[in-house]
Formats: structure tokens, sequence, C-alpha cells
């Protein structure tokens, strides 16, 4: 079994922004598999079921707002008798710019309060995530993740979401290290980004 978590925070007012991102690979994975989603209070969020190979599968957007994502973490483990290692994390990563997609086996927090929420409940920080840059920000850091991408940057949010839902897919068949050779290449960036975090 792995539990896969994408970062967000629930409620129409947040679909589409920045930090909502990890919400929106995990849409695109359900699209995939073709599963449905349903409300599961003892996971506080939303949770679908699907399969990949032999590897059973549960995806799961939690509803406990950002900040608090790791109590829906540890409820998902717990619940499914997982260990830490059976999660992987998807969240947005301002250090990176739009479009950039990393995988990490392991780590600190960064800075992410829903990964920082996780790695507190759970105890461990050696379990995988995929990161999707968002671009960063030179004013309000809280007004930057919690805006909606620009138009410009749409196709590439697009194309990251797709890249980072192949990179769970890898994970999940053990493929790590190949998709760490794969997408954790030097950034390329957009000439054309701005750093204002504004919204058009």
């Amino acid at each position: 079994m792995k539990i896969i978590i994408g970062l967000g925070n629930p409620g129409k007012e947040y679909i589409g922004t920045r930090h909502n991102v990890g919400f929106e690979v995990i849409d695109y994975l359900a699209g995939k598999f073709d599963v449905d989603f349903s409300p599961t209070p003892r996971l506080f969020g939303e949770s679908a079921k699907a399969k990949l190979g032999n590897r059973r599968i549960v995806l799961l957007k939690p509803h406990t707002f950002m900040n608090n994502s790791g109590r829906a973490a540890i409820s998902a483990l717990n619940w499914f008798k997982c260990g830490y290692s059976e999660l992987i994390v998807i969240l947005d990563d301002a250090s990176l710019s739009v479009g950039n997609v990393r995988v990490r086996s392991g780590g600190s927090s960064a800075g992410h309060k829903g990964l920082e929420s996780i790695i507190n409940c759970v105890g461990e920080i050696d379990f995988p995530r995929v990161r999707i840059g968002i671009g960063g920000s030179c004013n309000n850091m809280v007004s930057h993740v919690l805006s909606r991408f620009r138009k410009n940057e749409i196709v590439s949010i697009s194309e990251a979401v797709s890249k980072a839902a192949e990179a769970v897919e890898m994970v999940i068949k053990g493929d790590i290290e190949k998709a760490m050779n794969k997408f954790n290449k030097r950034e390329k960036k957009d000439a054309k980004e701005s750093m204002s975090g504004g919204v058009d």
C-alpha cells in the first residue's frame, strides 16, 4: 500500500492557487486511474483507492488546511497500517521557478509548513516527496502562495502537474532513483517569469 498525499487547502476560494498544486496532481492521478474521491472523515479529508500494477494506492486530499496536514498523514498511516516509507507527499515549492519538478527521498521541510506538519506528526523525514515549483516572491510570501498562476505560467504549471504525476508513478513502482535522475535537472528559469507573485 502506498499513501499519496497532495497538499493544499480545502474550499472553493483556494482552487487554482499556487499552494494547491499538490491537490491538482492528486486530481490528475485520480483521473488517470479513473477513480472518484469520497469524504473520509477518519482520514480528515477525501480519498480514493486505486491500483498501479499489483500495488494498492490511496490518494488523499487533506481537509485539515495546509499547516495541519500531518493530522491526515498520520491518520492514514495508522488506519492502513503502513510505515512512513510508504508515504509519498506532493507539494508546492516557492524556491523553484514555475514548472520545475524535484523528487526527494527524504530531508527537512525546507520551511514548508504543510511538510513540516507531516514530519512532526510522523516523527520521520525519510519518506519520498515530489515538489512542484510555483515561483518565488519578493513581497509577502503568504499572499504569493495563495495567489493564482498568471496567464504566462499556465502552460508551464500544467506540464509540471503531468510530470509530477509521472514522477509519483515512478516512485510507487520503486524507481525513485530513476525519477530523481529524470526530473532533478538544473533549473531553466523562464525569462518572462516575474517575482512579484501578482495575479492576472
